[in-house]
């Protein structure tokens, strides 16, 4: 099981290091094995969750399974409380690996790897052994829309990435020939397929990209000329469409692409080893940052030494795909990383997973890493417990502080209260030196913040539904709704720091929502278009 776990979640300290408070930790999941594949914030300062979960109804689930995996959907609050949760099931597994906001209508959209036939939730029938099933979810979770996206073998959805103006762009894995709603040329082992849809869900254009081997798609972003980043990591020599040459077992591979889709360039780097790019970031406008890992040494198209067995392993590119910097980070004996950002401050926030050597054994861990821009250490933080520990995605938090999340089977331990099943969703918020220089504001100067807190609307303007942001925790509320004369339209008991409002059937014009709970009271403009 401990090894199982590793694979599903892989393959998807101490320098300076100081001892960061645990703010909260949160275990969820059911009786049986929950799988943590992706997360976002949300404007109220809280959390969406998404994975597959195996368990029946109950612990953390408030419906009962389908079939093996199921979609989950959670939502938490700042304080790691829960709101709502959704289940997404059929008659095969369902891999919910990628969810995002949506820009005009406050809803969400969801990636997911699928393998059920059409059924009671599921309209869409099943192309090949597994699609790409992309699902349209208003403020109020309803459905909008549903599509699958495959061809005659298997497709593995790797990301949805909203795109500004409505569209979707899909990155997705596949290893299947023309068919299906596939259009385009497959070259051999797994290629990276890439598909623009526009807002219902309709394909504009897609394009294929690989070799004659493994090409894995990991990452795709919209970058600042409105074109599009691809990256992923490749076997291939120079076959297919890979222009680029191979330089051992795995490279890093970058493709840019224009805004319909056509290749601008292509890029390979690495070395003698094993070398997989997992995230990439627009730093500033034309330069961007690759994240991933490494077991090669210098060489060829590497130039940073390692440090461990396995190291995390960035580089800075320009415009053209030309490395101009890179970085090589080790820990533990091997470090897998899943989430890498530049801050503002140019300071680099790594999260990801170590597996450390003790006497003991092997452990394997949550790590975080902030580095100053020279690659020096400010901070560590590794969080372990009794099992294994695999790290899916480390976010920073308004308030200075940084929340962990991953997947988890481990016993109740020091910094682990409770076990669900076999395997759980696990969440541990820590502060973070900001955050440590401020006082115990939430207790000591709570009226004095209250001052500074107001109520939000998301998205605003709004087309169809928007979501009231209420930025504290209550008990119970009211929200009403008024036009600009001061006529109330609507009202509601709320009990949510988000809660959603369907704007739909009011005319294009501008509306005053008054919030009043037991803790907070206020007001927001939103203008309907």
């Amino acid at each position: 099981m401990k090894k199982q776990l590793l694979c599903i979640i892989l393959l998807g300290i101490s320098l300076n290091s100081y001892s960061q408070k645990i703010l909260w930790e949160q275990t969820l999941g059911g009786n049986n094995s929950e799988y943590l594949l992706d997360m976002i914030p949300t404007a109220d300062n809280g959390f969406l969750l998404a994975g597959a979960t195996q368990s029946y109804k109950g612990g953390d689930l408030s419906k009962d399974r389908s079939s093996n995996y199921d979609a989950w959907l959670w939502k938490m609050n700042s304080k790691g409380k829960k709101e709502w949760d959704l289940r997404i099931g059929g008659n095969g597994d369902n891999y919910l690996k990628s969810i995002a906001h949506t820009f005009k209508d406050g809803g969400f959209i969801l990636g997911i790897t699928s393998s059920s036939t059409k059924d009671l939730y599921k309209t869409e029938e099943l192309i090949g052994h597994s699609d790409a099933w992309i699902i349209k979810l208003d403020a109020a979770r309803n459905v909008l829309w549903q599509k699958s996206f495959g061809s005659v073998e298997k497709e593995d959805l790797v990301k949805v990435l909203p795109i500004v103006g409505g569209d979707y762009l899909l990155l997705i894995s596949s290893n299947s020939s023309t068919g299906g709603n596939k259009s385009v040329s497959y070259y051999g082992g797994e290629d990276i397929w890439v598909v623009r849809i526009n807002s219902e869900g309709t394909i504009k254009w897609q394009r294929s990209f690989g070799g004659e081997y493994d090409d894995i798609a990991s990452d795709v972003i919209q970058t600042s000329d409105k074109g599009f980043l691809i990256g992923g990591y490749s076997n291939s020599g120079i076959s297919g469409n890979k222009t680029s040459e191979a330089f051992g077992n795995n490279d890093y591979w970058v493709i840019k692409i224009s805004d319909n889709g056509n290749e601008l360039w292509q890029k390979s780097y690495g070395a003698e080893g094993n070398d997989q790019l997992k995230q990439l970031q627009e730093v500033s406008e034309g330069s961007y940052r690759l994240y991933g890992i490494s077991d090669s040494g210098v060489g060829k198209a590497k130039n940073s030494g390692l440090q461990s067995e396995v190291d995390y392993w960035s580089i800075d590119i320009d415009s053209q795909g030309e490395a101009k910097q890179e970085l090589s980070y080790g820990y533990g004996a091997r470090n897998f990383i899943s989430s890498g950002q530049v801050k503002d401050n140019g300071t680099i926030l790594l999260g990801g997973t170590t597996l450390e050597k003790t006497r003991q054994g092997t452990k394997v861990n949550f790590l975080g890493t902030l580095l100053n821009q020279e690659g020096d250490v400010i901070w560590e933080k590794s969080i372990s417990g009794k099992g294994e520990n695999v790290l899916s995605k480390l976010i920073e938090t308004r308030d200075g502080a940084y929340v962990f999340a991953g997947t988890s089977d481990s016993k109740p331990d020091r910094e682990k209260s409770s076990q669900r099943g076999l395997n759980d969703f696990w969440l541990v918020k820590v502060k973070g030196k900001a955050s440590d220089k401020q006082e115990n504001t939430e207790e000591i100067n709570k009226e004095k913040s209250k001052e500074k807190l107001k109520i939000e609307a998301f998205p605003n303007p709004v087309v169809t539904y928007t979501n009231v942001i209420i930025p504290i925790e209550y008990k119970a509320g009211i929200l009403k709704l008024y036009d600009i004369t001061g006529r109330m339209l609507y009202h509601k008991t709320i009990k949510n720091q988000t809660e959603p409002l369907n704007l739909s059937g009011y005319p294009k014009g501008t509306y005053i929502i008054s919030v009043k709970t037991d803790a907070i009271e206020g007001g927001v403009n939103v203008v309907k278009e």
